[in-house]
């Protein structure tokens, strides 16, 4: 290397290097210009003069995207400013042609200024305040075409970038430990990609982690191709989307994006029961990107601070889910439904028969569930986890089955034996008829009892006047159940109560008037109590 000493307004060139730190050099003498130069040797020490032999400036390049980062590390104090030096041929030179740019307080700089494919080749001296300048080795770099990862047929040094063919630290010859750290070179904290996959695996609540952290255990390369992906050196299109390809088991099983993508692991679960139009897996959810996976509207694809992969804040939502809790579904769903609507909702929690809090997924399986098409469609919508009969019509001539109901009649929550024969606490306080076997079994006897649980309970809520008894959670109106029509004024539909345990209903049901009080023709006296024994 050549290394230039400045003194007063003469220039010395002094070439090769010694073993030590300091050169040495006889007494200079400098003659005017055109005279003879006379060096008389003096062994004075000139080392505070010039630049060390040994690189105490390390420089480093790497190819990037569009660009090619140095970087430079020194244990010299004092330094004012680095200076950059740049040359498209080897043994660049710190000559003004050659000057690049001076940077301050950095130990690093991305050169964007290059053309892909082209090897440009780098040197920086460290300036010091008192001007003395220490120059570093020289490194040479490669600007990317658009993507790393695709097939490199203009340059194959970029290679390098990921492997080492004489002396890999793990199989396939990777330049590191394992595939995890040579992914984050580039997908890390500190990496060049826009993807921080580093710092999404921060999330420590749930994840597809990697190896060697947790079990199971999974490597980048489960999911993604790293080769076959993006535009190459020939211009080709990209190949597969966020170079996603599923392998289980060291087996190929799907490529490309879409739900197939998760399904290769997930599927012939009952929790991912992929039922097309009947669970969140249709086309109509925000998607990520262009990878087409409509499970990313809710669920992370490396780690969460969630249990499940949840997101914190869901594509398209409106509030922050902070648990396996209602939170995850009313940030989409918190919008109350119309009064009109067969499933009214007023937001309001759900409750079980003790009267306390449920969450969504007690009935519902948000992937839809394992019900498939030979169940009615009336009794397997909304996602539920088990039979609700909601086919409900004056015609209706279905007689009462405890199994038409397994989303009410379950452990923890309401029993059958409750609502029929003597159990009851639901009575007609003039008769001690029991009104709810007179509403769901009167048909075998008579032209009654034809109803269904939703005609007069909300396991949401009531939309208008509801039931003080958490557990009835009446409320109006339905699709049957309308306002009472008495002396051309419209009364109800509503409940009414006077004291804890009693109450009155007026309202028209499939056309029949049920009033408070002394009932006219045609008309049911609706009072009830649960005190009559």
């Amino acid at each position: 290397m050549t290394n230039t000493v400045r003194k007063g307004g003469g220039e010395l060139l002094i070439r090769g290097k010694v073993s030590v730190k300091k050169y040495v050099a006889e007494k200079l003498l400098f003659i005017l210009p055109g005279s003879i130069l006379v060096v008389v040797l003096g062994l004075i020490l000139i080392s505070s003069a010039v630049s060390s032999p040994t690189n105490e400036v390390k420089l480093t390049a790497n190819a990037g995207i569009g660009k090619i980062q140095l970087s430079w590390r020194t244990d010299i104090s004092g330094v004012n400013e680095i200076r950059i030096y740049r040359s498209n041929t080897p043994e660049v030179t710190p000559t003004q042609g050659n000057y690049l740019i001076s940077v301050e307080g950095l130990n690093g700089y991305n050169d964007a200024a290059v053309l892909a494919g082209q090897t440009y080749y780098y040197l920086v001296a460290a300036v010091l305040i008192d001007g003395r300048e220490y120059l570093s080795n020289q490194a040479s770099g490669i600007a990317f075409p658009i993507n790393p990862h695709g097939n490199y047929t203009d340059n194959t040094v970029a290679c390098a970038l990921c492997h080492q063919a004489h002396g890999g630290l793990a199989p396939r010859l990777l330049a590191d430990v394992s595939v995890r750290a040579i992914c984050y070179l580039c997908h890390g904290n500190n990496g060049v990609s826009s993807y921080n996959i580093q710092g999404e695996y921060s999330r420590i609540a749930s994840g597809h982690w990697l190896q060697p952290d947790r079990a199971p255990m999974m490597k980048c390369t489960d999911c993604h191709n790293t080769h076959d992906g993006g535009k190459d050196g020939g211009g080709n299109q990209i190949k597969i989307t966020k170079l996603l390809e599923a392998r289980v088991n060291g087996q190929r099983v799907h490529t490309g994006g879409g739900e197939g993508f998760c399904y290769s692991c997930h599927q012939g679960k009952s929790n991912f029961y992929p039922i097309k139009g009947r669970g969140h897996n249709f086309d109509s959810l925000a998607m990520q990107g262009e990878a087409n996976i409509s499970c990313l509207a809710c669920h992370e694809s490396h780690a969460a601070n969630l249990p499940y992969l949840l997101r914190t804040l869901p594509k398209s939502g409106a509030m922050e889910v902070t648990g396996v809790n209602a939170s995850a579904c009313l940030t989409c769903h918190q919008v109350p439904l119309s009064n009109t609507r067969d499933n009214a909702w007023n937001g309001a929690a759900a409750y079980n028969g003790s009267g306390g809090k449920d969450n969504c997924f007690v009935c519902h399986d948000p992937h839809g569930t394992a019900m498939d098409s030979a169940v009615p469609p009336g009794m397997n919508s909304k996602y539920l986890n088990y039979s609700y009969d909601v086919a409900y019509s004056p015609a209706r001539t279905a007689v009462f089955n405890e199994a038409d109901y397994n989303t009410c009649f379950r452990s923890g929550c309401h029993s059958a034996s409750d609502l029929l024969g003597t159990n009851t606490n639901f009575k007609d306080a003039p008769s001690a008829v029991n009104l709810h076997e007179k509403h769901l079994t009167a048909l075998v006897t008579t032209d009654q009892g034809n109803a269904v649980c939703k005609e007069c309970h909300r396991p949401h809520g009531a939309v208008e006047s509801e039931n003080p008894l958490l557990r009835a959670r009446v409320g109006f109106p339905a699709q049957s159940v309308t306002g009472l029509e008495k002396e051309g004024v419209t009364i109800g539909p509503l409940f009414s109560s006077d004291l804890p345990g009693e109450g009155s209903c007026s309202l028209s049901c499939h056309g029949a008037n049920h009033v408070a009080g002394e009932p006219g023709p045609l008309e049911i006296n609706s009072v009830y109590s649960q005190s009559i024994p």
